[in-house]
């Protein structure tokens, strides 16, 4: 007999919120805080730092709801490039991320992030994602399932 629990992914979060992005033009720099996009991550859960752009530190600041934390999961839920995601190393902090990445702050008693990032990963919850593209309550479904 298996130990193993069946689990809804939202039973073992303690944020699920998603980035913010600054008006166009505004909050921008050459050098300071990790801005992370949807196109810096992978489907194989890799983030390409060369991708990152940089934000100013007041807007990263202003921007409390999507500053990121170590073992943070992102999960590209806007875009053509739908379910995939990736676990926020430590050091590429500090980092804030734009509104097409979902937040999935895990409770680490409850879940590793590797762990769910991987079952994220899976081809059928990538299709579920897709099939839920039109609906604008995506991270609720998501949570829930």
């Amino acid at each position: 007999m298996s130990e193993w629990k069946e689990i809804k992914v939202g039973d073992v979060l303690k944020l699920i919120t998603k980035g913010t992005t600054p008006p166009k033009g505004k909050g921008f720099v050459e050098d300071g805080i990790n801005y992370i996009k949807s196109e810096s991550i992978s489907y194989d859960g890799r983030i390409d730092r060369t991708r990152f752009a940089q934000i100013d530190e007041e807007t990263h600041k202003l921007f409390k709801r999507s500053q990121l934390a170590e073992n943070d999961i992102l999960f590209s839920m806007a875009g053509i490039f739908l379910g995939k995601n990736a676990v926020v190393p430590k050091d590429i902090l500090p980092a804030n991320t734009n509104q097409a990445l979902a937040i999935l702050r895990l409770d680490p008693k409850k879940a590793n992030p590797i762990f769910i990032s991987y079952y994220l990963r899976q081809p059928q919850v990538i299709d579920f994602v897709i099939i839920c593209r039109d609906n604008p309550h995506n991270l609720i479904l998501i949570s829930k399932k």
